[in-house]
């Protein structure tokens, strides 16, 4: 057998074992059909959607921490950020409340814009 029909039979070879296999995880990476990549564009309504589900979370969060009103407060979420509005009895549950929200899954940012309760109403 000479070197050249021993290199076309390898050339042969490789391109029956390796094109098959090159083309199946070629066609295989692509997106599967509804399903949404990690880097894909959500719709608007994806968007509301999860900032919806954050702020659950979040409240859910707020309602672990003792003596705390969540009733009192507005949790708004956008994109990861959450904002926190309202009133709190003291300092120490506003700081309590703004360590649960930012330890809250998803929780990028925390905007405070708690204030201690004025007595009397």
């Amino acid at each position: 057998m000479s070197k050249k029909s021993i290199l076309i039979a390898l050339i042969a070879f490789l391109i029956v074992d390796i094109a098959p296999s090159a083309m199946a995880e070629t066609a295989s990476t692509g997106p599967a059909q509804g399903v949404t990549s990690p880097g894909a564009a959500l719709t608007k309504k994806q968007i509301r959607a999860e900032n919806r589900a954050q702020v659950r979370l979040v409240r859910k969060s707020l309602s672990q921490v003792r003596g705390f009103a969540v009733d009192r407060i507005t949790v708004l979420a956008s994109n990861g950020v959450v904002t926190l509005t309202g009133e709190a009895l003291d300092q120490n549950q506003i700081d309590a409340a703004v360590a649960a929200a930012g330890n809250t899954h998803g929780v990028v940012d925390v905007q405070n814009r708690l204030r201690i309760a004025e007595r009397g109403h």
